[in-house]
């Protein structure tokens, strides 16, 4: 009977982790403690977002880290905040920012913070290189699908890309600049799906399957442990 009981231990323990892993990664389920974006991949509504690489654009900043500390869907658009924590002192910052958005995109959006900060972005439907003489650019072969700047207030704190065609695949490139007695603490990103998706509370139906199944398992083995 032990080892019976060992075995409907694992079972449960088995299906509450892996019904956790699999909605673990969509970030609008609800609060979530800052996660570094460095190998992050995550989802929101109907984009998945990945590929993330932050990296010093000059020598004299300090190799940066980037948080995601929100997610949420308004009307199906898809709205992140984001967390460098830059603060500029005698010197400029600079830094790289680039990742990769799935699903269908047809306008993003741009809001700056802090004060004395810089974010100019570009999305391409093509990766972008990432060394050469067109290193963070758009190749010339494929325009650009949409291209915006902002600044920390009291300048033009927010700005939002022209619409245009669908893109599946869309990566982003940011470069963010701080002025000397400057920072940027948070910056918040939107994105228009093609398709939006509204999230809701109901359960998705293989999580309901998996969880199913795990009772019809639980049974059989109660079962055979009444048995003997």
């Amino acid at each position: 009977m032990v080892p019976m009981m060992k075995q409907i231990i694992f079972l449960f323990t088995a299906l509450t982790t892996l019904s956790g892993a699999m909605n673990a990664a969509d970030l609008c389920a609800g609060p979530f403690a800052p996660l570094n974006v460095a190998g992050l991949t995550f989802s929101c509504g109907s984009l998945s977002f990945s590929n993330f690489s932050v990296a010093p654009a000059t020598p004299a900043t300090v190799h940066p880290e980037i948080e995601v500390t929100h997610a949420d869907t308004n009307g199906g658009t898809v709205n992140l905040t984001f967390s460098p924590n830059l603060s500029a002192a005698a010197a400029p910052l600079d830094i790289y920012f680039t990742f990769q958005v799935t699903g269908g995109i047809t306008q993003f959006g741009l809001g700056v913070g802090g004060s004395g900060a810089t974010i100019i972005e570009r999305g391409c439907g093509v990766p972008i290189p990432t060394s050469g003489p067109a290193f963070n650019l758009c190749p010339t072969s494929k325009p650009i699908d949409g291209s915006i700047i902002a600044f920390s207030s009291p300048a033009t704190n927010s700005a939002l890309s022209s619409i245009f065609p669908s893109a599946s695949t869309l990566y982003f490139f940011k470069d963010i600049a701080v002025k000397p007695g400057g920072s940027l603490i948070t910056f918040n990103e939107s994105f228009t799906p093609t398709s939006p998706v509204v999230v809701s509370s109901v359960p998705e139906p293989i999580s309901i399957l998996l969880f199913g199944t795990g009772l019809i398992g639980l049974a059989a083995l109660s079962r055979r442990v009444h048995r003997r």
